[in-house]
């Protein structure tokens, strides 16, 4: 655990300075707020970035939109609970409008620059890697998550 006294005060500037350092451009919304993106194979993603007193949030809002057929639904919340389980820093959860948004939450006293570049990586890794599935999920009611195999049954996790 690093030593209280050897955190720096996290403000606007050194968050601006770890973007520098970790080689992204970025636009400032407002005081404490950032938007940022970035090409993957599978997409465009752009990230929206707020620090507060407390937090630095790191959010793709949307990610992919709320499923408007029950059934989709079901089969992307299920996917969703199954890939927090999986995943490391990086979490699932659905906004005020119910899209899905993928996000990681690093607390402030203990941002560093290595903190915020496994935070924006690992975020960037999930966003990616698990677009395709979770938007055919959202979209299609005959789609089947990577945790079901044909006959419904749970697979095995994706990692030990």
């Amino acid at each position: 655990m690093p030593d209280v006294n050897q955190i720096p005060d996290v403000t606007t500037i050194t968050v601006e300075q770890y973007f520098g350092e970790y080689g992204w451009s970025f636009e400032t919304l407002e005081d404490g707020i950032w938007r940022t993106g970035f090409k993957g194979e599978n997409g465009f993603f752009t990230i929206y970035l707020r620090l507060t007193d407390n937090w630095l949030y790191m959010s793709i809002s949307p990610y992919v939109p709320a499923p408007e057929v029950e059934r989709t639904r079901v089969h992307t919340m299920e996917a969703m609970l199954h890939f927090n389980r999986e995943m490391n820093l990086a979490k699932f959860v659905l906004d005020e409008d119910e899209d899905v948004t993928l996000t990681v939450e690093l607390p402030a006293n203990a941002l560093t620059y290595p903190v915020f570049a496994e935070g924006l990586t690992a975020l960037a890794y999930y966003a990616d890697d698990i677009y395709t599935d979770l938007l055919e999920l959202s979209e299609n009611p005959n789609a089947i998550s990577r945790f079901r195999s044909l006959n419904g049954k749970t697979t095995k996790p994706m990692s030990a």
